[in-house]
């Protein structure tokens, strides 16, 4: 998030479960994940533990004279089921092992992350590649685009070593 009209770029911010929200509302203590009088742009890092409705609160309390404008951009990662995981593990080191016996290349590694866009990639220096999470949900009912694009990455990989 980011203040983006105010000489003090500071802004409150909290992530509350319904429990703390309604707490936050009847003027009660509440807990939550944030931070006060943060100076932006800031980032505010929360993993969801339960199922439920969570809020963003900002607070601009302590400010003495006027408004602020603050940009708010929300990203989510979902994990991946446990199942889905194990699959896809065996997927890949599968295709990675038929690899080894068509071809002669020095080991690299594939790690599927967030990486906050819809992309894959492959490293010039030692052939890794990284499969965006992003990237998953997206072709997640498109499994030959995922193939498609994990091949691409891997003729980089190859290329480059």
């Amino acid at each position: 998030m980011d203040v983006t009209d105010a000489a003090n770029r500071n802004i409150s911010a909290w992530i509350l479960d319904a429990t703390n929200y309604q707490a936050m509302h009847a003027g009660q203590n509440f807990q939550g994940v944030g931070r006060a009088k943060a100076t932006t742009p800031t980032e505010l890092p929360f993993n969801v533990k339960d199922a439920g409705s969570y809020y963003l609160l900002l607070d601009n309390r302590y400010a003495l004279v006027g408004s602020k404008n603050v940009r708010i951009q929300m990203q989510t990662f979902r994990r991946l089921d446990p199942g889905k995981g194990n699959a896809l593990y065996s997927r890949l080191l599968n295709g990675y092992q038929m690899l080894r016996l068509q071809f002669d290349f020095p080991d690299f590694d594939i790690e599927v992350k967030p990486c906050r866009m819809v992309n894959a990639l492959s490293a010039r220096t030692n052939g890794d590649i990284t499969l965006c999470s992003e990237m998953l949900d997206a072709s997640e009912d498109k499994p030959w685009l995922f193939t498609g694009i994990l091949l691409h990455e891997i003729g980089h990989s190859l290329l480059n070593l």
